[in-house]
């Protein structure tokens, strides 16, 4: 379809369907998060950085973090481990949906340490640190990039 009464010709659609109820990976829920590759910094482990490619299409509605205005968005988990105490920081940008969400917590099944839209800082102690990308909506979902970076307070 055009835009006048005159515009017309061929085009092109690609659809492409996750069917309900199919069963998405593994680290769609908590306890299947995704181990994140680790680089550490200087000082033993004192700082870090862990960066991931996804998408959140094949997920489905596992989480409501504190600041995701309504249930509903596909989310994946992953995780990292802190050496020590850490101030943590988690962005998400994401290519194909606006306002992408994160989240931190201390493992699966406790309460979240931070949330945020885009970026949320959370001081955290040490062990497992799952991280949640999520969305606003079910329709928001698609390519994403999520960077976790930390260091020791001092």
């Amino acid at each position: 379809d055009g835009s006048g009464p005159d515009d017309a010709g061929p085009y092109s659609l690609e659809v492409t369907v996750r069917p309900d109820g199919s069963a998405g990976p593994p680290w769609d829920e908590c306890e299947g998060a995704l181990a994140m590759d680790v680089a550490a910094g200087p000082a033993g482990g004192a700082a870090g950085s862990a960066t991931i490619e996804g998408s959140t299409f094949p997920a489905g509605d596992d989480a409501w973090p504190p600041c995701s205005s309504s249930p509903g968005g596909p989310d994946l988990f992953f995780y990292v481990d802190l050496p020590a105490e850490a101030d943590v920081k988690a962005e998400v940008t994401a290519a194909d949906y606006p306002a992408p969400v994160v989240a931190l917590a201390g493992g699966c099944g406790g309460d979240w340490s931070g949330c945020g839209i885009g970026t949320v800082v959370a001081r955290l102690p040490r062990g497992r640190v799952v991280v949640l990308v999520d969305s606003l909506g079910a329709d928001l979902l698609g390519a994403f990039t999520l960077s976790v970076s930390w260091s020791n307070p001092g």
